[in-house]
Parts: C-alpha cells; sequence; structure tokens
C-alpha cells in the first residue's frame, strides 16, 4: 500500500539506497485472531513491478500441492508493499483489517484463509519463488503471529527459515504497510529463477526461461550449457524477465543442460542448479478407422492416425449417429 515510509528509510545512507532485491518477497505475514489474516508484499527491485505476473497460492495442512491461487493485478512502485487481506475480518473482530488505508486487496480467496500450518507461497509466472511456512508439514508453525521480514532480506527464497523473520504476538498490526529495507548487500547477483529444477524439455516446443538481479546494471546474456559449451541465445536480454525460447530441433536428445545468464559487464552471473534433460516429443496415438467402426479401441494397441485417415474418418462419420 502507498503508505509513506519511516524516517528510516529516508535517512539511509547512499550504500543502504544503492542496494537492490533481486525480486519481490514477502515482507510481513498476519495469522490472527478469527479472520485477522494478512500477506504483505514488498517491491525493493528498484523499479516498478507488474504485479500480474504474481500469484499467491496456499497449501493446506501442511499437506499436497498448493493451490487457491490469488493473481495480483496493478504495478507495485519500488520500495513500496502490497498488502492483501481476508476480507472475512469485516466486522468480526476489534482488529478490522477491511477498509484501513494501508489495504490493497480485500478478498475471499482460499490463498488468505490460512491458519498455522498452511505455507502461503509467493509466484512469477507460475513458478514459486518464496515462500512464508514450512511446507509439508502438518504442525503448526505459524499459529496465532504476525512474523515481519528482516530489513536486510533481499532474496525470495523457496526454503522457509524463521531466522529471517521477526516475531510479533497475536493481532500485531502497526507494521502492516510499511517495510524497513536496508538491502543487506550492494553486490551485485543474479538468480536463475526458472528452469532450476530436473525437468525434460522436449524438441520444438516453448518455454519461458525466467531470472532476476540486484545491483547488476546493464543487460545480461542469455545462454544454454550442454557440458562445458555454452551457446548465447540473447545476448542483450534486461537485467530481470524472462525470455521466451524454442528448443531447436537441432539438439541431441538425451543431452542434459543448464540455463546461464550473466552481465555483459561481467559483474554477476548464474547457472540453474540441476540439469535438464532434451527429449523428443511424445507421439499421439488414437485408434485406427477399422477400429473406430468397430467401436472403443481394444485398450492393448493403439495407432498414429495419419492426416489421410483423419479426413476419412470424418468424411465417413460425419452424419453418423451414436
Amino acid at each position: 500500500m502507498i503508505r509513506y515510509f519511516t524516517l528510516i528509510i529516508l535517512l539511509m545512507c547512499s550504500v543502504f539506497l544503492s542496494a537492490q532485491a533481486t525480486d519481490l518477497i514477502i515482507s510481513e505475514y498476519v495469522e490472527g485472531s478469527s479472520y485477522n489474516k494478512a500477506i504483505e508484499i514488498f517491491n525493493g527491485t528498484g523499479n516498478a513491478v507488474d504485479l500480474s505476473q504474481y500469484s499467491l497460492k496456499k497449501q493446506v495442512n501442511g499437506a499436497g500441492l498448493f493451490g487457491n491461487e490469488l493473481i495480483l493485478s496493478g504495478s507495485l512502485a519500488n520500495n513500496d508493499v502490497f498488502v492483501v487481506v481476508s476480507n472475512g475480518s469485516s466486522g468480526t473482530t476489534s482488529h478490522n483489517l477491511v477498509g484501513q488505508p494501508y489495504v490493497d486487496l480485500d478478498t475471499a480467496s482460499g490463498a488468505l484463509s490460512f491458519n498455522g500450518n498452511d505455507a502461503v507461497g509467493l509466484y512469477r509466472n507460475g513458478t514459486m519463488i518464496d515462500v512464508v511456512g514450512i511446507a509439508n508439514q502438518v504442525e503448526n508453525w505459524g499459529q496465532d503471529m504476525t512474523l515481519v521480514r528482516n530489513s536486510n532480506v533481499y532474496m525470495p527464497t523457496t526454503t522457509f527459515s524463521m531466522t529471517e523473520w521477526t516475531q510479533y504476538p497475536i493481532d500485531t498490526l502497526v507494521n502492516l504497510g510499511i517495510h524497513t529495507f536496508t538491502g543487506g548487500s550492494t553486490t551485485p547477483v543474479i538468480v536463475v529463477t526458472y528452469p532450476n529444477t530436473s525437468l525434460n524439455w522436449y524438441l520444438g516446443q516453448t518455454y519461458m526461461i525466467t531470472w532476476s538481479s540486484a545491483n547488476v546494471d546493464g543487460n545480461v546474456n542469455i545462454g544454454i550449457l550442454n557440458g562445458e559449451t555454452l551457446s548465447v541465445i540473447d545476448g542483450s536480454a534486461p537485467n530481470s524477465g524472462s525470455y521466451t525460447f524454442s528448443v531447436p530441433e537441432t539438439y541431441q536428445t538425451g543431452d542434459t543442460y543448464r540455463i546461464r545468464i550473466a552481465a555483459v559487464n561481467g559483474s554477476a552471473a548464474d547457472t540453474s542448479d540441476v540439469f535438464f534433460s532434451i527429449m523428443e516429443l511424445p507421439v499421439t496415438l488414437v485408434p485406427t478407422i477399422a477400429q473406430l467402426r468397430m467401436g472403443t479401441p481394444d485398450g492393448t494397441t493403439i495407432y498414429r492416425l495419419t492426416g489421410e485417415a483423419i479426413l476419412a474418418y470424418q468424411q465417413t462419420y460425419r452424419n453418423k449417429k451414436y
């Protein structure tokens, strides 16, 4: 929320003013009485950020997939916060969050109906970049408390550690709408955010490469490593962003690759942690015309349906009623 920051922000020395975050971070978590639930998101990247790239998801009772996605919208200015609260808090307690000047969005989304064992993740273009809470733990880790991200945290992380947070008693709301950020470091840093897990990419298919940076001036090179061989696919990409990549048919299947993002000025670089493999696209297989005439496939053998067979099938069965 556009709520002016404390004087500590305005009086920071120049070294702190130049420090930046690599991406948006979750800066506050409120798990209060009744429906008092809030998540605050901070932008310390140095530039305004389009929130439509981001969403919140929740894991229910420390198990299963993250869901109840809440897609964000609008633009978040640098050094500003975005506060989301549950609209169930309206009129239910003495600490009514709905209608407060620092609230940007009140919502009935399940992403804000968390309890003390529901981890909440911040996603960018469908990939988790930050999380508050211990995923896959059914015991309470965050019940009846407010957590505020420490001022020196400048990188989101998908591994939660309470050492990055300061804990306050239940229904502590005085910090909502304000986040003190010292940046922690002025060292240039680049982080490959996707792909960064073990997966397969298929020949001829299109994938999104994403990365973020802090304190990096100028553009970056996007490269693909095959062993020790680096192929640059874009030599002038922005220092934080995304790139749409189509896997060339000339790539060798079975080979493993990694993404490398490096500042053009040589100040920072990062390589994806895990190799991914190049595979041939699985063939879509369907029953033959003869099988279609007999009814459903026998379940033991499936066949490729050629373009000629598709046309013949359409002509034969266009007016057939079942």
